[in-house]
Order: structure tokens, then C-alpha cells, then sequence
């Protein structure tokens, strides 16, 4: 008998104007895609996050060169600070951004969030407003757009040193590159809110439409996306991007699985459609003191559990369709109960379709049976058999993007 439970938690409904603020993110993250002057994204970005969040002055660095302000209001912070960048911007970027402050923080009376790109802080984006403290969604929507940020002009920079010398390959080479990281999730896959985490990903081009995440929910609860945007390369893992920025400010909006898919299948329907990106998305919830996992899925392959003892096999089945075929379609929201050392394996269809030169396909059947006979293991190991075993299976690169997180409850 299956344990997987429906719930009958639907989210009924268009979603509220409380996605105003939401929206403006979302936007901006969409529009920066689009631009390639460094002064036009500042301004851009100032223009559009200092209404949002109600800031009196700011200022956007990334070099001593590559500065932009913009002042409602006189501020000497914001003053003092420009001063400082112009004289010593790197040591002002170092220090803003050293091991304790990689995150926004407050310093000098203006709020802080740096800018980092391959390890190494390359500018910082500063607000001077009347209340320092943040909204948890506010704070989620400015990480990821920093993070997206920081791959454009991290781009830039290394651009610059380029020879002349094929250096539109390089550019798109180094350009996919950025989009890649970018995606990468900010949380690190280790033992984090009572679960082993592992987590592999291969495009078939340079970079591609799979889209995966960890995302704190709560302080306490782990939050993990897998996406599978249409198409490959630069274009699909653009739109992945903009998907990140929406994904992480409505999980930090509403706890419920099945309004977040809601709420992004409606804000971004009409630009899945447009730009002919629609995706299939799966989207869990992991409560470590109820050991719990409430999840809501729009068309995607289900994932499995492997019960620890052995007993059974579960697949997360959900009723979503695709996001972009109904603006306000409901989504169901459903949980399943897990126990210590239950394993969950989330992937892409890329991973059972994987075909060898046979053309056969990888199938969830090898999936599953490997996986139980390594349930034992820790997560990273059973993620290392897979990989393994997908090489033997097929040791050419796969035609189709492909991605695995595999999860243990400790």
C-alpha cells in the first residue's frame, strides 16, 4: 500500500497584489537578460529596486570605472561609499564581501550586498533607506538577482581580457559559462535541515534548459526545484535564470508547494509561451522535525522514494501540466512520510532517456534497481553509481540535458 497522501490543500485562485513587489524582480531579472551596456544594467537595476525597496539613494560598483548612482534623496553614506570605491574599490569589495558578509548585510548605515563571481567579490550594489531590516522574500528576490548580476559582469570583465582572436566563440563560450553558474544553487548540496544531499547535472551544449536548487524555507525546512525548460544552450538556460528569480521569491512568500507552482505558472505563462520556453517542474519541501515531504509537480517525471528497509519503491506522482499551456491552472498539493535513511531521487527526463548506441533508453527500471541495491550508501555515493552507470550505459555525451539530486534523511 502506497503512503503517498493527497492533501487537500488546492490553491484556488489568481494570486494577490502582494506580488507586486514580487514582480518587479522578476521583471528586472528578465530585462537585465537582455542588455549588454554595463552603465544601462546599472541604472537599469538602480531604477528599478529602489522603489521596491523604498531606498532614499544608491549605488552600483564594479570597479573603480564601472560606477552608477542615483540619488532621490541626498546621502552622505551613499556619498562616503563612492568615495571609497573610486580610491581603493578592490579593498572596499574584499572587505564588504569577506567570509562573514557574503550575504546582504548593513555596514555604514547603508544596506549591502556584494557581488560575487567565481569565488572572488567583483562590486556591490548598495541602498541607503530609512529601515534596514529586510522581508525574507525581499532578501531572497536581491540574492538571486545578484547572483545573476554577478555572472553578466563577471562576464564582462573576463571579456575584456580576451584577444582579439576569435573572440565571438570565446565570448559565447565564456557567456554560457556564466549563465551556467548562475543557476548553480546557493545553498551547498552537504548535510543541511536533516538530509544528505548530492547533485549532478551535464548539458548537452554548453549550458542547458535543466534548472535545479536548494532553497532554506523557513530557516529550517529544505526546499528542492528540478526543472526542464524547452530547448538547449544560452536561450533555455536564460529563461532558467529568470525562473530562479521568480522560484526564489515565492517560496519565501508562502510555504504551500502548490501556490508557488500556482503563482509561477501565472506570472510566468505569458512569457513561457512568447518565447516559446515551456517547462516542467517539480518542487519539494523537506520539514526535518516531521520528517514530512510535501511536493507539487507541473508535468515533470516523478521522483522516486527507496524506502530504507527495503519494503517498497514510491514514485511522487503529481497531476500538473506543463507551465505555460494554462495561465490559471489549480495545482494539487500532495506528502508523502519519510523515514530515516528513505532515499529520493529527483531527475530530469534526460537521465531515463538517455540512449545508447542501441538506442535504448536508460530507463527508470536500471534507475530504481540501482538505487535500491546502493540505499545503504550515502547520498553522494548512490550519486556516484548513477553517474557511473549512465557512463557504462552510454560513454558519449548525452543528447539531452540531464540532472540528478539524490537526498537521505539522517
Amino acid at each position: 500500500m502506497s503512503l503517498v497522501q493527497e492533501s487537500s490543500v488546492v490553491y484556488h485562485g489568481i494570486p494577490s497584489p502582494r506580488l507586486n513587489k514580487g514582480r518587479a524582480f522578476i521583471e528586472l531579472s528578465d530585462k537585465v537578460n537582455g542588455l549588454n551596456d554595463g552603465y544601462v544594467i546599472m541604472r537599469e537595476v538602480l531604477d528599478g529596486l529602489m522603489p521596491v525597496l523604498e531606498a532614499h539613494a544608491g549605488l552600483f560598483a564594479v570597479s573603480t570605472d564601472l560606477l552608477y548612482t542615483k540619488h532621490l534623496h541626498p546621502s552622505e553614506a551613499v556619498e562616503r561609499l563612492e568615495r571609497a570605491v573610486r580610491e581603493r574599490g578592490d579593498k572596499v569589495f574584499s572587505v564588504l564581501a569577506s567570509e562573514q558578509r557574503r550575504r546582504t548585510h548593513v555596514a555604514n548605515g547603508l544596506l549591502l550586498t556584494p557581488l560575487m563571481w567565481q569565488g572572488a567579490p567583483i562590486g556591490l550594489i548598495a541602498f541607503d533607506r530609512p529601515d534596514q531590516r529586510l522581508l525574507p522574500s525581499d532578501r531572497a528576490g536581491l540574492h538571486a538577482l545578484s547572483n545573476q548580476l554577478a555572472a553578466i559582469f563577471g562576464l564582462k570583465l573576463s571579456s575584456s581580457s580576451l584577444s582579439r582572436q576569435h573572440v565571438a566563440q570565446q565570448h559565447e563560450i565564456r557567456n554560457a559559462i556564466a549563465v551556467q553558474q548562475s543557476l548553480l544553487p546557493s545553498i551547498p548540496p552537504s548535510h543541511s535541515c536533516g538530509l544528505s544531499i548530492a547533485t549532478y547535472t551535464q548539458s548537452a551544449e554548453f549550458v542547458g534548459g535543466d534548472y535545479f536548487d536548494l532553497i532554506l524555507v523557513e530557516g529550517k525546512k529544505m526546499g528542492i526545484v528540478v526543472a526542464d525548460v524547452e530547448g538547449k544552450g544560452v536561450p533555455a538556460a536564460l529563461f532558467g535564470n529568470l525562473l530562479r528569480t521568480t522560484t526564489h521569491f515565492l517560496t519565501h512568500e508562502t510555504p504551500s508547494t502548490s501556490a508557488v507552482m500556482t503563482k509561477i505558472n501565472f506570472i510566468l505563462h505569458k512569457k513561457a509561451v512568447s518565447s516559446r520556453k515551456l517547462f516542467t517542474m517539480f518542487y519539494a519541501l523537506f520539514d526535518p522535525e516531521t520528517k514530512i515531504l510535501t511536493y507539487t509537480g507541473s508535468g515533470h517525471v516523478s521522483p522516486m522514494v527507496i524506502r530504507g528497509d527495503g519494503k517498497e519503491t514510491i514514485r511522487l506522482y503529481s497531476d500538473g501540466t506543463l507551465i505555460g499551456v494554462d495561465p490559471v491552472q489549480r495545482f494539487s498539493e500532495h506528502s508523502v512520510q519519510l523515514q530515516t535513511d528513505d532515499v529520493v531521487v529527483y531527475f530530469t527526463d534526460g537521465v531515463t532517456e538517455h540512449r545508447n548506441r542501441k538506442l535504448e533508453a536508460y530507463g527508470e527500471e536500471r534507475l530504481i534497481h540501482l538505487v535500491q541495491q546502493r540505499k545503504t550508501e550515502t547520498a553522494d555515493m548512490i550519486l556516484n553509481s548513477l553517474k557511473a552507470d549512465l557512463a557504462r550505459f552510454n560513454s558519449l555525451a548525452p543528447t539531452d540535458d540531464l540532472t540528478l539530486v539524490v537526498t537521505k534523511v539522517l
